[in-house]
């Protein structure tokens, strides 16, 4: 199985890391960005494990960080909808669909 990152979930992914990056540290950063990279691991080996948000989205939530990832399954391939912050408005996912 294979995953993709749709244009949103991008930005968000980028304007979250570069929030760490400016207002943390590098260091921490770096472990968002690998916390990001073990929560894509976890979906890709489970991805129907996860709990549905949606008739056809699904959350998986970062073990570290007040973030999640929404996603969908289309023919064999995981499309990461949103980089979630949780502590924002948890529902702003829906603006990219």
């Amino acid at each position: 199985m294979t995953y993709q990152l749709l244009s949103p979930a991008e930005l968000e992914l980028a304007d979250a890391a570069e929030y760490y990056l400016t207002q943390e540290s590098a260091e921490l950063a770096g472990d968002f960005l690998n916390e990001y990279s073990a929560t894509i691991r976890r979906i890709l080996r489970n991805p129907n494990t996860w709990p549905k948000i949606s008739e056809n989205h699904r959350r998986c939530l970062f073990n570290r960080f007040p973030y999640a990832l929404a996603y969908t399954i289309q023919n064999e391939e995981i499309h990461i909808v949103s980089v979630i912050n949780l502590y924002r408005d948890p529902n702003r996912w829906k603006q990219n669909l």
